[in-house]
């Protein structure tokens, strides 16, 4: 292989010990724990720090770009891959500030109502600003 690659600097390459102390040579990915590499761990090398943990970022990122391909198609506007990046970092991170850390659902404990002293009422309603109608239901 050296052949092929390095020709000019087999006789130097060949010449270089990895360990003073005679341990064998290893291959070691540095971007995990273990020293094991992944496609994951090599697209998480690439990406820039996002300060995102718990989120997946490649579904944000998909979405940024499917936005960003909306945006050149019908308003003819060509952002930046940066750009894009950004805000799916963003959009990540906005949503994993948003969840509930621990899982749980919180709700509101309330009385059951009281047949002879409250009053239940339950409606909808829509509104139209453009007809400035309503309905109610």
């Amino acid at each position: 292989m050296i052949q092929r690659v390095l020709p000019f600097e087999e006789d130097k390459i060949l010449r270089l010990q990895p360990s003073t102390k005679g341990a064998p040579d290893a291959l070691k990915w540095l971007g995990t724990r273990t020293g094991v590499y992944s496609v994951k761990s090599g697209y998480h090398q690439c990406l820039p720090p996002t300060g995102i943990i718990s989120t997946p970022l490649i579904p944000w990122i998909f979405w940024s770009l499917w936005k960003a391909r909306n945006k050149y198609v019908f308003e003819n506007f060509a952002g930046a891959p940066a750009d894009t990046l950004s805000q799916a970092i963003c959009a990540a991170r906005e949503w994993s500030m948003a969840q509930d850390k621990d899982g749980t659902i919180h709700l509101r404990a309330s009385k059951p109502p009281s047949l002879e002293t409250d009053t239940i009422a339950r409606s909808d309603a829509a509104w139209s600003a453009t007809t400035m109608t309503a309905g109610l239901g």
